[in-house]
């Protein structure tokens, strides 16, 4: 039971006022607090946004592998006559040391692009390696990955090239599935 021996206290309205009892915080400190919840929300959603893009490309990377193995796995069952020397002579038809299996259908679109990629100072085949180890331990041709699934990923082909935010400011790029670098090249010679 409560001691009613000795009565309450009652704290005045204008004493809680100078303790900060009853203090609100005044709109002119609420701006800048909202401003910057309202900016980091941005930041979050241009991230998830990035985030997103970078999974579908994986997504798509996966799909693409995925098909390849199921395609090259079928034609080794149907064809076994497919030893290890008639393997080693089709991989012996390579472009830059890439397999001719990578290549595609349109190999001259490819070789000329690969080119195209390779001339320029905006690619820089050894900071890419560096910057993605995962394509350096692959062994995959950093140009070929670039072209094929690098930019789908948003990676750069090199410090002198951002291929997110070039995408962005270039909104075609998204829906044509044209390398933004091969578009960049053409488009500014």
């Amino acid at each position: 039971m409560k001691d009613m021996s000795t009565p309450h206290k009652v704290v005045p309205d204008a004493a809680r006022k100078k303790t900060g009892l009853l203090a609100k915080p005044s709109r002119a400190d609420a701006e800048p607090k909202e401003k910057s919840a309202i900016e980091h929300v941005k930041n979050l959603t241009t991230k998830l946004a990035d985030t997103q893009m970078l999974a579908d490309a994986r997504l798509q990377e996966i799909i693409i592998l995925s098909k390849l193995v199921l395609d090259l796995r079928e034609e080794i069952q149907s064809r076994p006559q497919l030893q290890s020397a008639k393997l080693e002579r089709s991989h012996k038809r390579r472009f830059w040391g890439i397999p001719s299996y990578l290549l595609g259908k349109n190999t001259s679109k490819l070789k000329k692009d690969l080119a195209t990629l390779r001339n320029s100072a905006l690619f820089d085949q050894l900071w890419y390696l560096k910057k993605y180890p995962d394509v350096q331990k692959s062994g995959v041709d950093p140009v070929l990955h670039y072209l094929k699934f690098g930019a789908k990923e948003g990676r750069d082909p090199g410090p002198r090239f951002n291929t997110l935010e070039y995408t962005r400011k270039n909104p075609e790029l998204a829906n044509s599935g044209e390398n933004p670098l091969l578009h960049y090249i053409k488009k500014n010679g």
